[in-house]
């Protein structure tokens, strides 16, 4: 017992204690690096999804715009900007 105790409180269990805790911070900073990795992704992830989210939201709109020109076009009776339209790519309300 005098020996186990004598080991705990001599200096190889100072160098002990200093290792112990030497690891403990460095689990820390481990452990803190990867949360802050973790929450980067989830960052990027999210910020992704919003372009993503925008896009469709541009090109639905744009669409909207384009079915709207469309249709207006087929109520006047318009067959020539119709038929650019379809055949040449020319948007509608495009000057030739």
């Amino acid at each position: 017992m005098e020996m186990i105790l004598s080991l705990i409180f001599s200096k190889l269990g100072a160098l002990g204690g200093v290792l112990a805790l030497l690891g403990g911070l460095w689990a820390r900073g481990w452990w803190y690096k990867r949360q802050a990795d973790n929450a980067r992704r989830e960052r990027d992830g999210l910020l992704a999804q919003a372009e993503i989210s925008r896009a469709q939201e541009s090109i639905q709109t744009e669409t909207k715009n384009k079915k709207e020109k469309i249709d207006e076009m087929v109520q006047e009776g318009d067959a020539a900007g119709l038929s650019a339209f379809f055949n040449r790519g020319v948007q509608p309300g495009d000057k030739d």
